[in-house]
């Protein structure tokens, strides 16, 4: 049913004086539950997680509305601006068209706002003062949000000002332009009543500029709109042409109708502002029919606000979702009886089911006999990626969305579902109050520079494409690029979206931007069952599909004989090793963009694998065949292992606990090689390297528990259970020399084995010792405990948890990458020895594991940014970390743990993470980081954050080697240690180029020097020595310095006691004052830093190059 504009203004009128209805009595304490009341709780119960949720959701619609209070000013400022614009007279000369283009000036020094390159039109036309001025848009609906509050009004250009031929050649953009400055011209005199008035770009289209006021906290935008009857609407049908290339551009000859390009972009922004009062009208009587839907536009508003969904061209910004509600309460998938919540559940399940970009929608019902008045919906597709068409039959409200950017909103919408099923995450934070980032959101990101972009829109094969975007060339080269990119990525991309950051406001005064500074930004979300696979197979060679395959593919395209026997045409990306596999989709882009987007490949900025480096091993991968021949390595030991039968008791089960079987080892080695040294006899049968000046190569040692079978004959006593222990590796070394022929050498806590070149520490663990720990002599009860810990943690925790997150490196392909990635940074940061590795892989776990608001991340500089993210954005201070290890924690965990937390706060580590085996001690963060190491960690993981803000490609190169870089600026104490002595320097980046020597394999009867790192050693002893009064740094891979910083508590004086002069020394008063004696409990004593550090060169002789007091 339609309604006058009248009555629609009283309408409203009516509502916004509408008082409230008197307050109701208090009830009882006991008075039964009204039927609301029921029915809100039996929604609760069936729609919410909880009651929280509803009373969040709550929360969240009052906080985000508008208040009345905060409505006042905007209806002051509304008053203002009638007036003014109501003031504003006619202007006598009349305005010449032919003079009208870019950095036109109007008046008063005010510019005219036409962005793009137009048509040059004949003709003048006069300027009159509007016919009308109102209101339009969320503002006076009552479904605008704070964060994007203003008021839109509409301003009717007067019929006199237009002429028979305005819908042609850009004449009605031009006009639009000059009335915009007209009206800007005439309110900038208004300096009492407004602070800036700016031109801005409305959603972003170059087309469509509007007028900016602020007054205040106010901002009000007008927009010129066209009066009904004064354009012929069949003109501004989707296939019709309305500018003629021959105007459009120079010695451009005229063209025969078989050969017009249709220029869907410019009908559809003169039927935008046709269509203000019309939609406005449709939208005031939903809301007016069903009440929740204000509150559930809301609701999908900050959705899509927190997204990053609604902004920039082509987003699904508030109108569109305004009027997608609409469309499903005119279609009867929503009613009035639904709640704003069960609402928004229902726009989610509709963008999960529904395809506008195959299958679009329509208000108007193509079965009626006035439905021939209107072009088909197939016509839309013809000329629009995504269709959904208003009441008029010609707009289609989607008309600037691309293809890609609507399939990245199915793709949010399906993972809000998910989130909201998910007892394991909190999805009210997930979807309403956490933003989305652009680049941790996908796994790897290209930018192109909107100035190539530029320049490449003067070549003669973009005509088409920009008139056919009306002008705007970065559109335009996004219609030619995107169809070729999605099928040349094919299955390995999950989704993939494009972002533009333009200047979208600038001062009335100034010329339009040119739009050359910024970037072009496409995000890709891998599917990592084939992101890296080498080879893309197409049809058979005898198919018809193959000509466009090998048309589409070039030189790239061959044919290829199968294992199956079948010939198919296929794209070969031939890779060396997994880091290879890692740039295919790099090349695919590359060769895409130069072939098809005719840019040169060099211009565009991919961001992938650029962290790569700082992993990369010594053989130019990233370390993953190198972990995979250490599990080849073991699986074989283990069989053969599981062969010794003669064995007192039978090997139950081995199970590797360092990193490398978690497949996170930054630095994998590989075999053990001894370089430039002989081999002699150390007197009794063993082979020993010989002394040297340099230090022997760095190779890692595998910690393996073995589990012997069931039996009660293990010893109660300690010293005699750990004498049995011994024995058996004695045992195990014997045989597996005598019969699996391997280097095997006994220890009394382990044995050591050569395997194919890795060495692997085999110690036998029983449980029963853990218990006999525990209950050792009360005297000792503290040391007792403490090595009972420990053997816990070794044999039993470490265990569990590598072959848990063995688990989660195999189900997500990125897990190891990140993990990695993480540790390597804070390795690089000085503080590898204030956190351990598996509290690191744990927090990346929980990543993957959930990964809410985003989706898994598929890369490993994606997670690793993820990981930064969590680092500076988590409350360590008042919120546990909660990693669901195998989906084990029950739903009452969630609320259990977080309690247990708040409870015992002071107890438990500053870092404190939860496992389902381990939720209320965090076993793994109980020795760190402690505060002052987290606060540190936290600053530094938000600066590193900084580093991923691409502005613009143009300006340089994008780098990430500062983040890897460490200040040395916030320490005391600088020890440079001498580069021949530390083994695993050429693992610090920048050394990877160093030219090594030659090595040659390991002799079988050898066992090379395993875990011998002189830097490591050292560090270890000045923690023994000082670790009472500094704090050591040191980087794990490749440093080649330690750096100290005092201990605050240490630095200050303190009384002098008996028995505790070490490193202190009496503080005197002044400079001339000599000390006469030293009063025990008077005389103020401090650490001697001067000896102190002396104490730091002797430990290091030999090691220490030079140590640097930075700070005394």
């Amino acid at each position: 049913m339609k309604r006058s504009q009248g009555q629609v203004d009283a309408k409203s009128d009516e509502l916004e004086t509408k008082k409230m209805p008197p307050a109701k009595k208090p009830k009882r304490l006991y008075e039964p539950p009204t039927a609301d009341e029921l029915n809100e709780l039996k929604e609760t119960e069936n729609l919410f997680k909880s009651n929280l949720f509803r009373l969040q959701m709550n929360e969240l619609l009052q906080e985000t509305s508008l208040k009345e209070h905060e409505r006042k000013p905007y209806e002051i400022q509304l008053h203002n601006v009638k007036a003014a614009l109501e003031d504003i007279q006619s202007k006598e000369e009349e305005i010449d068209l032919s003079s009208i283009g870019t950095g036109t000036v109007f008046e008063d020094e005010i510019s005219v706002p036409i962005c793009f390159k137009t048509c040059r039109n004949k003709g003048t036309f006069k300027l009159c003062p509007p016919t009308r001025v109102q209101v339009v848009g969320s503002f006076l609906l009552k479904t605008q949000a704070k964060f994007d509050a203003n008021v839109d009004i509409a301003v009717e250009i007067p019929k006199e000002c237009f002429g028979g031929r305005d819908h042609l050649n850009h004449l009605y953009t031009a006009k639009r332009a000059v009335y915009l400055a007209y009206v800007a011209s005439h309110l900038k005199r208004k300096r009492d009543l407004f602070t800036d008035i700016k031109y801005v770009l409305l959603d972003s289209n170059p087309l469509r500029p509007c007028l900016q006021l602020k007054s205040g906290d106010c901002l009000l935008r007008i927009h010129p709109v066209i009066p009904e009857g004064v354009l012929k609407l069949v003109k501004l049908w989707p296939s019709k042409n309305n500018v003629r290339v021959e105007k459009f551009f120079k010695n451009s000859k005229k063209r025969d109708d078989a050969a017009i390009i249709a220029t869907p972009a410019y009908n559809t922004s003169l039927l935008l502002d046709l269509s203000y009062e019309r939609n406005l009208r449709i939208l005031y009587e939903s809301c007016s029919a069903c009440l929740a839907m204000r509150d559930a536009i809301l609701l999908v508003r900050v959705w899509l606000h927190q997204r990053r969904l609604s902004k920039g061209p082509g987003g699904f910004n508030g109108f569109i979702a305004s009027m997608l509600i609409a469309y499903l309460f005119d279609k009867e998938k929503v009613n009035a009886m639904m709640s704003s919540y069960q609402i928004f559940r229902v726009v989610l399940q509709f963008l999960v089911d529904s395809d506008l970009s195959t299958q679009g929608i329509s208000f108007v019902s193509y079965d009626d006999s006035e439905a021939s008045h209107f072009p088909a919906l197939d016509e839309f597709h013809q000329h629009f990626d995504v269709v959904f068409v208003d009441s008029s039959g010609l707009l289609n409200l989607c008309a600037s969305m691309k293809k890609d950017n609507y399939l990245n909103i199915r793709h949010e919408a399906k993972l809000a579902l998910s989130f909201l099923g998910d007892i394991a995450i909190d999805g009210f934070d997930a979807l309403f109050l956490t933003p989305v980032n652009f680049t941790m959101k996908f796994d790897q990101f290209f930018y192109v520079p909107l100035a190539e972009l530029k320049t490449l829109s003067r070549k003669k094969d973009m005509r088409d494409f920009i008139l056919a975007e009306a002008g705007n060339w970065t559109a335009a080269w996004i219609d030619r690029i995107l169809p070729p990119l999605l099928q040349g990525l094919g299955k390995r991309i999950r989704q993939m979206a494009h972002e533009l950051h333009v200047q979208e406001e600038w001062d009335v005064s100034k010329s339009s931007p040119d739009f050359k500074k910024g970037n072009l930004s496409f995000g890709l979300l891998l599917d990592s069952d084939h992101a890296f696979s080498i080879l893309d197979k197409g049809p058979p060679a005898d198919d018809a599909q193959a000509v466009q395959f090998r048309k589409f593919w070039g030189d790239k395209s061959e044919m290829r004989r199968f294992q199956d026997g079948s010939i198919l045409e296929a794209v070969l990306w031939p890779c060396e090793n997994q880091a290879d596999r890692r740039t295919i989709c790099r090349r695919i882009v590359t060769y895409l963009v130069e072939k098809y987007g005719k840019l040169d490949g060099s211009s565009v900025l991919y961001v992938g694998d650029q962290l790569d480096p700082f992993v990369k091993t010594q053989t130019h991968g990233t370390g993953e065949e190198e972990i995979v021949a250490v599990f080849t390595a073991f699986e074989s030991l283990t069989r053969d292992l599981r062969k010794l039968t003669d064995l007192p008791l039978v090997i139950q089960s081995l199970q590797g606990t360092s990193a490398v079987f978690r497949g996170t080892q930054v630095m994998p080695c590989g075999t053990a090689r001894p370089v430039g040294k002989q081999l002699s006899a150390d007197g009794h049968g063993s082979r020993i390297l010989a002394p040297s000046d340099s230090c022997s190569p760095w190779c890692p040692s595998y910690k393996v528990v073995c589990h012997l079978e069931g039996s009660g004959k293990w010893p109660d006593d300690v010293d005699a259970m750990q004498r049995i222990k011994a024995a058996f590796h004695l045992k195990i070394a014997d045989l597996t020399s005598e019969k699996c022929h391997l280097v095997a050498i006994p220890r009394q806590t382990s044995v050591s084995i050569v395997k194919d070149g890795f060495v692997f520490c085999l110690s036998v663990a029983n449980d029963k010792e853990i218990l006999l720990l525990r209950r050792s002599a009360s005297l000792e009860k503290e040391e007792s405990t403490t090595g009972a810990d420990n053997l816990e943690m070794e044999n039993v925790h470490r265990p569990l948890l590598t072959s848990t997150l063995r688990g989660v490196h195999m189900r997500f392909s990125a897990f190891a990458l990140t993990a990695r990635l993480a540790k390597r940074w804070i390795s690089s940061q000085l503080l590898s020895f204030h956190i351990s590795d598996e509290c690191v892989e744990l927090l990346v776990a929980h990543l993957f594991l959930s990964p809410a608001p985003y989706a898994v991340p598929g890369s490993g500089i994606s997670g690793f940014q993820r990981f930064l993210y969590l680092l500076c954005h988590h409350n360590w201070n008042s919120t546990p970390l909660l990693v669901n290890l195998n989906d084990e924690f029950k739903k009452e965990d969630f609320d259990e743990i977080p309690s247990y937390f708040s409870s015992k706060r002071d107890e438990l580590p500053a870092m404190f993470i939860a496992t389902p085996r381990d939720k209320g001690r965090s076993i793994w963060t109980r020795n760190g980081p402690n505060p002052v190491i987290l606060y540190r960690l936290v600053l530094l993981a938000r600066e590193a954050l900084k580093a991923f803000i691409i502005d613009d490609v143009s300006t340089g190169s994008f780098s990430l080697k500062q983040i890897f870089r460490p200040s040395l600026d916030d320490f005391d104490v600088i020890i440079r240690l001498k580069p021949s002595h530390l083994p695993r320097l050429l693992e610090a980046k920048g050394h990877h180029k160093q030219k090594h020597q030659k090595s040659r394999p390991i002799k079988s009867d050898t066992l090379p020097v395993f875990d011998f790192n002189p830097a490591v050693e050292y560090l270890t002893d000045l923690e023994d020595a000082y670790g009472d009064v500094a704090m050591f740094f040191h980087d794990l891979y490749g440093g080649a310095l330690i750096a100290v910083v005092w201990k605050p508590t240490a630095v200050e004086p303190q009384a002098f006691k008996i028995g505790s002069v070490v490193s202190l020394m009496p503080q005197a008063k002044g400079k001339k004052e000599k000390l006469k004696a030293i009063t025990p409990g008077k005389t103020k004593m401090i650490i001697n830093k001067k000896a102190i550090i002396e104490d730091f060169k002797r430990l290091g002789e030999d090691l220490v190059d030079s140590i640097e007091i930075q700070k005394s």
